[in-house]
């Protein structure tokens, strides 16, 4: 952080002012000890004297502790009681003058923090008002209000750190949507990903496009619950993979025109033949749907919606639709008309089909969704405590991707059926969506909008991201503003370099004064006076230039405040959890990324 201009009410003659004024009290204090002795215990009148004498008997008061009247002068010895009495009308005015001083404290305390609120002052707040707000205690007793107090004990706070200025440990609620931005090593990933992932209780949704994730955390996190490894391109190769059909579920209609959605997302389509990409998007979307449909009804894989994006008049998809008595009706209609379309519109939507499904041109990536290979139930994962690690390369947007992304919608339909029949219509379980490199591995289509649902059913989502650019570029100018406005806390890491970004989180934090000194001089001399100026609370170049493991906390009920979030190697606990079977994952991690 900058250094703070320096007032006249600072350093060594604020320190000398203190002593002075306390001097001055502690005379006054020990005067009117003396007269409330004299009128209770002593001659019955009043001591002459002021400010002055009374300074002058508490300097020479404590040479005389066993008998306090001689502190004052001969004259008015006679007139005051034993030690005893003396001490114990001390004591009286010394409580009062305690008391004043924490009563002038709360004041001034009171009557700044009105005075920050009001005009965007600095939020001075003290770790008691932190703690209240965002604290361990807080969160728990919003938990145990929202699950009862059985549910809420088996829930741990996802920790966000330490507030450097008051100390105080900060924490997100259960339901809580927190958006993490941070380019690489700058300590997310230690500071944040793997302590939450290790502390957690419940199930647990996972994805990363390194290995250090899954080799902190699965042992740990295979004591809780079964640990699934849904890792087509071998970033882990003797880790047990999960293995995973696309097409389950798709019977269901409502399932499966979400699932060609997402698909239909990474089509790339940009402005097309005779109209916009979102046209071909839709209509590729209504063709997928109706593909999956069918496979879903005969028990088909995806080797089959191969074959039949690779020829638009195929019959049978539009028989199985026809005839199935579960089909959605009107479905097989809306397939057949699709492939009469003019030749070189229906060239244009298969296109899109065609590279809707590009995911599954790679052989491993086939491999791990055949339909005989299905080991994947989300029910039961939810049940058990599960923890699913989704492994994909950075640059897996088109391969791994679209898959990723239909995995974690299934779990998060199942969650939200399983809410559903809640008596709380939230998910007991506490499941926790961290979603790190989500723009490359997990862009989900919908996530600006999912992320909102989501803490209403007891999901804790945390999206994390290198740069806002990089929402942009998938979710487009408004799907990355909905994940910042919608975001319940947000995480900034130092190394931003999107100034538009960095200056709105300094304006959110406010402005205070700062006394400017300016010197002037001439032939009488130098002369100097104070001017306050409104200074930003945590300037942008603070927030560029933050030290590894800090982070700027913005929270609803906080101005924006810096945390230190340590590596959890610094942990003993959490050290001595991962180390006690890491040994055991060295030997399946692979030497590249």
């Amino acid at each position: 952080m900058r250094p703070q201009q320096q007032t006249p009410f600072e350093g060594p003659f604020m320190v000398l002012l203190c002593a002075l004024t306390l001097v001055v009290a502690e005379g006054l204090a020990v005067q009117a000890g003396g007269q409330v002795a004299s009128l209770l215990f002593g001659g019955h009148h009043f001591i002459p004297g002021g400010v002055g004498a009374g300074t002058g008997i508490f300097l020479r008061l404590w040479r005389h502790p066993a008998d306090p009247a001689l502190a004052w002068s001969p004259v008015d010895r006679p007139s005051l009681p034993g030690p005893l009495a003396m001490w114990a009308s001390l004591l009286v005015p010394q409580l009062v003058l305690v008391g004043l001083v924490v009563l002038a404290f709360r004041l001034v305390r009171h009557v700044q923090s009105a005075a920050g609120n009001q005009h965007g002052g600095p939020a001075k707040a003290s770790r008691a008002h932190v703690e209240r707000t965002m604290g361990r205690r807080a969160v728990e007793r919003h938990t145990t209000a929202l699950y009862g107090k059985d549910a809420a004990a088996t829930r741990e706070p996802l920790a966000l750190g330490v507030d450097v200025a008051t100390g105080a440990r900060l924490f997100a609620k259960s339901e809580d949507y927190i958006l993490a931005v941070g380019v690489p090593r700058v300590g997310k990933g230690e500071g944040f990903v793997i302590p939450a992932v290790l502390r957690h209780k419940g199930p647990a949704v996972v994805t990363a496009t390194r290995h250090d994730t899954y080799m902190d955390t699965a042992t740990v996190r295979a004591k809780v619950g079964p640990v699934y490894v849904f890792d087509p391109q071998g970033l882990v190769p003797k880790a047990e993979k999960l293995r995973w059909n696309p097409v389950k579920g798709c019977e269901v209609p409502q399932k499966a025109i979400l699932r060609a959605r997402g698909f239909a997302g990474f089509a790339g389509v940009g402005p097309a033949v005779d109209g916009g990409g979102a046209y071909w998007e839709q209509v590729a979307a209504s063709i997928i749907r109706s593909y999956l449909h069918a496979a879903a009804l005969e028990g088909l894989g995806v080797e089959q919606l191969l074959d039949w994006s690779r020829r638009p008049a195929a019959r049978e998809p539009v028989r199985i639709l026809s005839r199935h008595p579960g089909a959605a009706r009107g479905w097989d209609e809306d397939l057949a008309a699709s492939a009469e379309v003019e030749p070189r519109h229906r060239d244009s939507i298969w296109a899109t089909v065609r590279r809707a499904f590009d995911c599954f041109a790679d052989p491993m990536v086939l491999e791990a969704t055949r339909v005989d290979h299905d080991t994947f139930d989300p029910g039961e994962f939810l049940n058990e405590n599960g923890t699913i690690y989704l492994m994909g390369s950075p640059g897996a947007q088109h391969s791994v991707a679209p898959i990723v992304a239909a995995l974690i919608e299934d779990v998060v339909d199942t969650s939200r059926h399983q809410a559903a029949r809640s008596q709380t219509r939230r998910l007991e379980s506490g499941l926790v969506l961290m979603l790190d490199e989500c723009a490359n591995i997990a862009p989900l289509g919908d996530l600006p909008k999912l992320a909102a649902e989501l803490g209403g059913l007891g999901i804790t989502t945390a999206v994390i991201l290198q740069s806002v650019a990089s929402a942009r570029n998938i979710w487009g100018e408004a799907g990355e503003r909905a994940l910042r406005d919608l975001a319940n806390i947000t995480l900034v890491w130092g190394g931003q370099k999107d100034v538009a970004f960095l200056e709105e989180i300094s304006r959110l934090a406010g402005e205070h004064d700062e006394l400017v000194e300016t010197v002037t001089q001439n032939e009488l001399g130098k002369s100097s006076s104070w001017t306050p100026r409104r200074m930003p609370v945590l300037p942008i170049g603070d927030i560029a230039n933050l030290a590894p493991n800090h982070a700027v906390v913005v929270s609803p009920h906080l101005r924006p405040r810096i945390a230190y979030l340590p590596s959890w190697r610094k942990d003993k606990i959490l050290s001595a959890l991962v180390g006690q079977g890491q040994n055991s994952l060295i030997g399946g991690i692979s030497d590249g990324e």
